[in-house]
């Protein structure tokens, strides 16, 4: 979200539980169900997957993509062609983090990204413990109990 703030987008943000949105940087609006967004978007960032990602269709306007690149809920998606067709010519896109793309590809963004974190105008969501809590951390972090980036030291 702070991201696209700074380059100039509106943002929506929808959120699983209220709690998720108080610390939420760069949102113009938060809310906790895609059906309360208001109007059509050119581009949708998906990561909940199942009946949220079918649900986005119809926020998405004509030519506009959705970047699908998680599936949290573990639901899968219904949609059919019709869903689209309200849409002309928009699309669906996957996004991995794993990628066998060569690394020096992605050296450019993650300079631009340390440079953002280093002059504090991109202020991640860290936590950070101890290496040996990791066991119990852990499932907190797959539970989604802990919001942001986990950083474990190793001591």
């Amino acid at each position: 979200t702070q991201i696209a703030a700074r380059s100039g987008a509106r943002v929506t943000a929808v959120v699983g539980r209220p709690e998720r949105g108080r610390h939420l940087r760069g949102a113009d609006e938060i809310i906790e169900d895609i059906d309360k967004a208001q109007g059509l978007f050119p581009l949708i960032l998906e990561s909940a997957g199942g009946s949220s990602l079918a649900a986005a269709i119809s926020h998405i306007e004509a030519k506009g993509t959705i970047v699908v690149f998680g599936n949290s809920s573990g639901e899968p998606t219904p949609f059919s062609f019709r869903d689209l067709a309200e849409h002309p010519n928009a699309r669906i896109q996957g996004f991995s983090y794993f990628t066998s793309e060569p690394e020096e590809r992605f050296a450019p963004d993650l300079e631009l990204l340390a440079s953002l974190v280093a002059e504090e105008s991109l202020k991640p969501h860290l936590v950070e413990h101890s290496w040996r809590e990791l066991a119990q951390i852990g499932p907190q972090l797959r539970d989604r109990q802990i919001r942001g980036k986990a950083v474990f030291h190793i001591d």
